[in-house]
């Protein structure tokens, strides 16, 4: 994800008990390589999660749907799947190198 570096599995199994509003952190107790890690969280994201809170899960959306609405997205900008894959890897990669520039020598 754009604000936070988080896999879309990590964002979808994300509950509201895991995130602490006060030192910007969001915990997640597993991810896909089967550890727990904190990320933090920018303003950005916390302004979006802040005026959505609601429910015990932050997104109340399964992997498959997610999935779904990402690849009719592609479909319509008629993206190819390598084109896709492509604009998915690109996008992410382009982001930590931003983040990596911002950061203090």
């Amino acid at each position: 994800d754009a604000c936070t570096l988080m896999r879309r599995g990590e964002l979808l199994a994300l509950r509201w008990e895991n995130i602490d509003f006060c030192t910007a952190v969001a915990f997640l107790p597993m991810t896909k390589n089967g550890y727990c890690r904190q990320v933090s969280l920018s303003p950005r994201a916390l302004g979006v999660l802040g005026a959505a809170r609601r429910g015990d899960r932050v997104f109340n959306v399964s992997e498959s749907a997610a999935r779904q609405a990402w690849d009719r997205v592609c479909r319509r900008a008629a993206f190819s799947q390598k084109e896709t894959l492509l604009l998915y890897s690109e996008s992410k990669k382009a982001l930590q190198t931003q983040i990596l520039n911002k950061a203090p020598p």
